[in-house]
């Protein structure tokens, strides 16, 4: 009797603690898909510019590099590939911008995506979804109320500036729809241009 409880017991411990094992691992993954996508649609819109595109592509080899040596836990094993393709597209994409070669750009990009949607229902399908970063908010906590906010002085009122900070979003009109998702074009970004051959 005390061993089959003890079975079930352990059976239920790792039953629940299961996504505590793969937190860590889908939290990088969501991170890196993430900023490889963001990287791409920047490199995108700004195909011309060579610099740009040998960054991108420098921090591509970077994720894939992280990727490759990142420990998996038994739970995301079955997605663990499709993370990889993923992120090797992506670098693909980026090695094809620094060439100028647009179509390859545009082919490794959309097998990325296709990518990305295989490796989140591979997640879903393990019932282990992959974290939404926008849900993240880095927020300064509150103040406990009996501090003495009195003996520190407040900090000095800033005079509102007139002119945007190039760190904040563009007006809403300068959101386009393009394909399944929306891209934003900052007024200071020069329009997409087709590269010569």
């Amino acid at each position: 009797m005390n061993r089959i409880l003890f079975a079930l017991s352990f059976a239920l411990v790792l039953l629940v603690s299961s996504p505590a094992f793969a937190g860590p691992y889908l939290n990088t993954a969501a991170m890196l898909v993430r900023e490889g996508f963001l990287s791409a649609d920047l490199l995108r819109s700004n195909l011309g510019e060579r610099d740009l595109a040998r960054a991108v592509h420098r921090m591509a080899e970077a994720r894939v590099d992280l990727a490759t040596h990142m420990v998996v836990p038994k739970e995301v094993d079955k997605a663990h590939p499709h993370f990889l393709l993923v992120l090797n597209s992506l670098e693909r994409a980026a090695d094809a911008a620094t060439r100028g070669e647009v179509s390859v750009f545009l082919r490794n990009l959309d097998a990325a995506r296709s990518e990305a949607r295989t490796f989140k229902a591979v997640l879903e399908q393990l019932r282990l979804p992959l974290p939404s970063l926008r849900q993240c908010t880095a927020t300064t906590p509150e103040p406990p109320s009996n501090t003495a906010q009195a003996t520190t002085p407040a900090p000095p009122a800033v005079a509102p500036t007139t002119q945007p900070s190039p760190l904040s979003h563009p007006p809403r009109r300068a959101l386009r729809r393009t394909g399944h998702r929306l891209a934003i074009d900052p007024p200071g970004l020069a329009p997409r241009t087709k590269l010569s051959t």
